[in-house]
């Protein structure tokens, strides 16, 4: 039994004709359209909120009018019949009846249905949504980006690649390797002429959602680490740890490809030449640019360095400084041991002058 043959009979019941064929011409569509959780549905003269007049579930109510007796009825949009939206739109919004067409017809119910399912989504979820698109904007225009070609930076005095915003994502989401596009690219960007915000749906897909919650989850990992009262340049703080974070999952991934042990500048340098040096490397494999058979060889001599246990001469120094604790069992250990107890002493020192 179809939908329409459902409606018959009560839409008679409710009309002056006796026959349907006159009765139905007697209803048209108001315009006046609501979801489900809108008070007017629950206040409704008609009296069964969340059903068609046919009986079935609906979300989006269409109200109708009997023009002869004045009755107000809901229907769902599969009941709505076309001579009702035709009555609707020649009487009340001026269009020829001679040039309506069953398309314009269709149009004018997906339209209706599509502005109230946006409505709808801002009034549920939009308050939250902005919160959260303000809170990762920044980060977003910084670390959802791409390398460019090299230029000469005048400033620094040396070649960087330029920083573009990445328009596409590279990889499956939730894989290791995934880099995802601009979040702000694809909502509201003012050269995008494609954006989200001004699209017919006019509310951001799942794609864009789930990056989001990704991306912020991503960002609150290091804020943590930061006294936002206290610090100074915050955004700029976290951007550079998150950053940091990505180019070391980044080195692990180059690092593994080219069967080279994995090494991080900050904490493998014991002196300010290694250090630089480790740095240079990093940037080197991140540029996409193989290390030469020294500079392996050398970067293998300072890990495995690193790596050695303690000498005697080692510890014996920093028992002398004044460390009790359990000995470290490598040299790089040791070696930033050294150097804090080294700092400590030199305070204290200058303290009690």
């Amino acid at each position: 039994m179809s939908t329409y043959a459902k409606i018959t009979t009560p839409l008679l019941e409710l009309s002056e004709a006796s026959d349907y064929e006159d009765a139905k011409l007697e209803w048209r569509i108001t315009g006046n359209v609501w979801r489900d959780t809108a008070a007017s549905v629950r206040d409704h003269p008609s009296n069964h909120p969340n059903h068609c007049l046919c009986g079935h579930n609906i979300v989006y109510h269409f109200e109708i009018e009997n023009t002869v007796n004045k009755t107000k009825e809901i229907v769902g949009s599969t009941c709505i019949g076309n001579w009702m939206v035709l009555r609707h739109m020649s009487e009340k919004l001026n269009v020829p009846k001679d040039t309506i067409t069953d398309e314009m017809i269709e149009l004018w119910k997906s339209q209706a249905v599509t502005g109230l399912v946006k409505d709808a989504w801002w009034e549920e979820h939009g308050e939250q949504f902005e919160m959260d698109f303000q809170f990762i904007e920044d980060f977003d225009l910084r670390l959802n980006v791409r390398k460019g070609k090299r230029f000469f930076n005048r400033a620094k005095g040396r070649y960087e690649p330029k920083i573009l915003i990445r328009k596409r994502a590279e990889g499956d989401y939730g894989h290791p390797e995934y880099k995802m596009a601009s979040i702000v690219w694809r909502w509201n960007h003012p050269e995008n002429t494609r954006a989200q915000r001004n699209s017919t749906r006019g509310y951001p897909d799942d794609r864009l959602l789930n990056d989001m919650t990704l991306f912020q989850n991503y960002i609150e990992r290091h804020i943590d680490n930061l006294d936002a009262d206290k610090q100074k340049g915050r955004i700029e703080k976290i951007v550079d740890a998150v950053a940091e974070s990505i180019d070391l999952e980044e080195l692990q991934r180059i690092c593994e490809y080219y069967d080279i042990p994995m090494f991080n500048p900050e904490f493998e340098a014991t002196t300010q030449w290694e250090e630089d040096f480790l740095s240079s490397l990093k940037t080197q494999l991140l540029d996409g640019n193989e290390l030469s058979r020294k500079q392996y060889e050398s970067l293998t001599k300072i890990l495995n360095r690193n790596n050695k246990t303690p000498t005697d001469a080692q510890t014996s120094y920093l028992t002398a400084l004044g460390y009790t604790g359990t000995m470290p069992t490598t040299h790089l250990q040791i070696s930033r041991l050294i150097s804090e107890w080294k700092e400590k002493r030199h305070n204290q020192i200058n303290g009690g002058i």
